[in-house]
């Protein structure tokens, strides 16, 4: 399999830094925090943006993972995986466990999250960024 770019996938746990930053609107961040929604955002062309919904923290999470793992298996199995968090270590350390026992070639780090996505997206968010690297030889 051939190398691609590299791949952002956000879990958003709370509506309200997207709603104060303008990614939603006032409306859309109030019944999503009525209604218990989580966002999933990604990097595409260039802009971070909102692609999926769901109902629960551990569904969002879940998700983000089953996207990443769809990902991986269209890439070259050495890649590198960084799982990024703010404000819960434990929770993002957890997705790291899990997705290196089904990506056993995968070189995964954990990191704080950078500041200025941590900016748009609030506490509390869990991004996985998927990048290739050339294989050990």
């Amino acid at each position: 399999m051939a190398s691609r770019g590299s791949a952002l996938y956000v879990y958003v746990p709370n509506l309200a830094q997207l709603r104060r930053g303008g990614r939603i609107s006032a409306a859309a961040g109030w019944l999503g925090s009525v209604l218990s929604v989580k966002v999933l955002l990604k990097v595409q062309e260039g802009r971070l943006v909102p692609f999926e919904k769901v109902r629960t923290a551990r569904r969002a999470l879940e998700r983000v993972e089953e996207l990443v793992r769809a990902d991986l298996a269209t890439r070259n199995p050495a890649v590198e995986l960084t799982v990024h968090h703010y404000g819960n270590e434990d929770q993002a350390a957890g997705v790291a466990e899990r997705l290196g026992a089904t990506a056993p070639e995968a070189r995964i780090s954990l990191a704080p999250c950078p500041s200025v996505l941590a900016a748009h997206v609030g506490l509390g968010v869990v991004a996985v960024a998927i990048s290739g690297r050339a294989a050990a030889g």
